[in-house]
């Protein structure tokens, strides 16, 4: 079993919605973060538009 530790680096994905009904959501993550670096931030740039 993995577990999130402050400082160590991280892979998670993060989308709006429900992937369990709607697979095509994984194809364009929201949130991508790798190695513990934001590769994709969707949510950060939706915020900064409203």
């Amino acid at each position: 079993m993995e577990t999130l530790l402050q400082g160590a680096p991280a892979d998670i994905i993060a989308v709006r919605g429900n992937p369990f009904l709607r697979f095509k959501l994984l194809e364009y993550p929201d949130l991508v973060i790798s190695g513990g670096h934001i590769i994709v931030n969707e949510f950060k740039k939706n915020k900064e538009n409203h």
